[in-house]
């Protein structure tokens, strides 16, 4: 491989135009020649001051011309004065960073022959509100996008996203995700609080941790698919209503949803789907109604600090975890015959508004400490084989199944 380096002029100006502008404009380019391949790579421009930036698909030196293909790391870095850049589809390769924190950079022409976006290509390119082309990109690196102010984009044959690609992009208000892709990585749309529109392929069905975290204008998601949604990825949305089958749910999936009103929860066959982890809808303050079936167990602080009235469990419940319906208005909680609960944990209904008499399940083998502090309960029936902890106020009374 015989490489050459050279600086060239990217644009032929006129002999006039050059005086008046001597000493204020700097057009150079760097290159990088290779005379196996005759291509071209371009290494960087530290004094280009052009405000329009058109990558040549083609350069003329030593009487060889070059195919431009490649453009090197930090290439562009920290410019100032780019607002518009166009990529021509000779472009096969960019490198990491390369035009990272261009603060003027308005609108992007990108090559269609490329096939994926480095790392941090155009993070905190704050001026940054339109992107065009890339129509065979697959593959998004780490941070192509975050902190821009595109209000939307569109892939239509990605395979592979890396984490914060679009993190604390708060112009973002729509996003079209096609293609191949099964999973939505971590903090991949953190922050982007103007997102409200979200259409993903069908081949989506995970999505890693704080995905959509404080999201806080995104009212509506196709969960159709989504087959396991893990911490605090969609923390802080807008959500009112949910439908969730199939689904397993990690900690704080849903936490602080504070505009969530109604959740209706379907587990599947798998053991680990039927858990909910802990906090999953902690903090959703307007959530009242809730159906939950095929659930095994109710992770810790679940529904805590919720405003549900009514709960119905079926009969696969097998453990409520610690503060799981912790300060909510619950007034009636119902079991269905033949349940299989085996255990109430610390704090799982206190500070809520049960009263009369309640009839629980005889499989219950142990209730810990305060499980019912704080209601308004008259009379707890339950097997005499349970564990009994100090779970009521001191009034109430036990009774035993015969």
């Amino acid at each position: 491989m015989n490489l050459k380096i050279a600086s060239i002029s990217l644009l032929i100006i006129p002999l006039s135009l050059l005086f008046s502008c001597q000493g204020n404009t700097n057009n150079t380019i760097n290159y990088s020649f290779d005379d196996s391949t005759i291509e071209a790579m371009i290494v960087d421009s530290p004094l280009y001051n052009y405000q329009d930036l058109v990558i040549p698909s083609e350069v003329n030196y030593n009487n060889q011309v070059y195919q431009v293909t490649s453009i090197a790391i930090n290439a562009f870095k920290n410019n100032d004065y780019i607002k518009t850049l166009t990529i021509p589809d000779t472009i096969v390769s960019i490198g990491y960073d390369a035009f990272r924190d261009c603060s003027s950079l308005e609108i992007v022409n990108m090559s269609n022959q490329i096939d994926y976006l480095p790392d941090h290509l155009f993070s905190y390119c704050t001026s940054l509100t339109e992107f065009k082309g890339g129509e065979n990109i697959k593959t998004l690196y780490k941070g192509v996008f975050e902190g821009t102010k595109v209000k939307s984009f569109t892939f239509s044959s990605l395979s592979e996203i890396d984490v914060d690609c679009f993190w604390n992009n708060q112009a973002l208000e729509s996003i079209t995700i096609l293609g191949d892709l099964d999973t939505l990585p971590g903090s991949c749309f953190e922050r982007c609080t103007s997102l409200k529109s979200v259409n993903l392929s069908s081949s989506v069905s995970y999505i890693e941790n704080y995905a959509f975290k404080n999201c806080i204008s995104l009212e509506t998601f196709d969960f159709e698919n989504i087959r396991h949604i893990e911490n605090n990825a969609f923390e802080s949305c807008a959500f009112t209503t949910l439908e969730l089958n199939d689904t397993v749910l990690e900690n704080q999936a849903f936490v602080s949803n504070l505009n969530l009103e109604s959740v209706s929860l379907n587990g599947s066959l798998s053991n680990h789907s039927k858990d909910l982890g802990y906090g999953v809808f902690k903090d959703c303050s307007k959530l009242t109604t809730l159906n939950i079936n095929n659930i095994e167990s109710i992770g810790s602080n679940c529904f805590k600090n919720c405003s549900l009235e009514t709960v119905s469990f079926d009969k696969g419940l097998k453990e409520i975890k610690s503060e799981a319906f912790l300060n909510n208005k619950l007034k009636l909680i119902s079991f269905e015959e033949n349940s299989s609960l085996e255990s109430i944990s610390r704090k799982a209904f206190y500070n809520n508004q049960l009263e009369g008499k309640l009839e629980l399940p005889a499989s219950l083998n142990a209730i810990y400490n305060f499980a019912f502090k704080k209601n308004n309960i008259d009379e707890i029936k339950i097997s005499k084989d349970c564990l009994i902890q100090d779970i009521i106020d001191e009034e109430c009374l036990i009774s035993y199944y015969e």
